[in-house]
């Protein structure tokens, strides 16, 4: 009966040995065996927030989490990552020409009709100018308006110009009185 127990320390804590205390985990490692003399980072791809922790949660859509990560890093704007599990920012993906990326997206957004993005890795679409339009969706340009017509900024169409007035040649903001 002089003989001290020894006792195991709990899942998600290490003990140093000793006589030392249990110390649970902080966040961004584990453990998940009952005799840990340490706790082990989370693997890039994975994170853990909390301490005391048996097991990492993978890194989430639109985010990166490299080794020992506490906390998800949002891929930068004009980026995206559309799965899980990112170690890097390298993992994350350059949003192609036509679309838009803000930071943390876990998809691209093809501009919308009236507005373009000319290359890739853009966080955000161009409105077409005065004297363009453009009608479809993810866009890499706009379109001039040919003579006889007009647009305004941002638009979709060209319109006509009214009787009366006139544009004699491509890309006019308005018309002029004939």
């Amino acid at each position: 009966s002089g003989t001290p127990a020894c006792f195991d320390c709990e899942l998600g804590s290490f003990c140093a040995g000793g006589g030392a205390p249990m110390t649970n985990c902080s966040a961004g490692t584990f453990t998940d065996e009952p005799r840990a003399k340490k706790c082990v980072k989370c693997a890039g791809g994975s994170y853990q927030h909390g301490s005391g922790a048996t097991g990492c949660k993978a890194c989430p859509t639109g985010h990166f989490c490299e080794e020992g990560s506490s906390t998800p890093l949002v891929c930068a704007a004009g980026t995206y990552r559309a799965t899980t599990g990112a170690a890097g920012p390298s993992d994350c993906t350059q949003c192609p020409e036509g679309s838009a990326c803000v930071a943390g997206s876990a998809d691209h957004a093809p501009c919308d009709p009236a507005s373009y993005a000319p290359t890739p890795g853009l966080a955000a679409c161009f409105g077409c100018e005065a004297g363009k339009y453009t009608p479809s969706t993810g866009s890499t340009g706009c379109l001039l308006t040919p003579a006889g017509s007009y647009s305004l900024a941002r638009a979709t169409v060209a319109l006509k110009c009214s009787p009366g007035s006139y544009s004699s040649s491509a890309g006019w903001a308005n018309c002029t009185a004939c």
